[in-house]
């Protein structure tokens, strides 16, 4: 199991790597949720002794609350920017 996950997350990283794009801060905080997740719940799910259920819940878990997150980062971005360019138009 444990050369299962490392080889999904070898690909996954090849994967990302591969794309000529860069990634969005949602898709980043998807990535590195679902791979922090998937760590998360590999161990709590090892306790209850499903190890791959707890695995696949965590990054299931975790890819969506990094993705959530990522936006909300985006959408805050985008706030300071247009509040910086009103404050250049009153002041500079």
């Amino acid at each position: 199991m444990k050369y299962l996950f490392t080889l999904v997350l070898i690909v996954l990283i090849a994967q990302c790597s591969n794309n000529s794009a860069p990634l969005t801060r949602r898709e980043e905080g998807a990535v590195v949720g679902g791979a922090l997740g998937a760590g998360g719940g590999a161990v709590i799910g090892n306790q209850f002794g499903s190890t791959a259920g707890g695995a696949a819940i965590g990054a299931a878990t975790g890819a969506l609350s990094g993705a959530v997150v990522g936006e909300a980062q985006t959408d805050r971005q985008a706030l300071v920017k247009s509040q910086e360019e009103i404050l250049k138009r009153f002041f500079f």
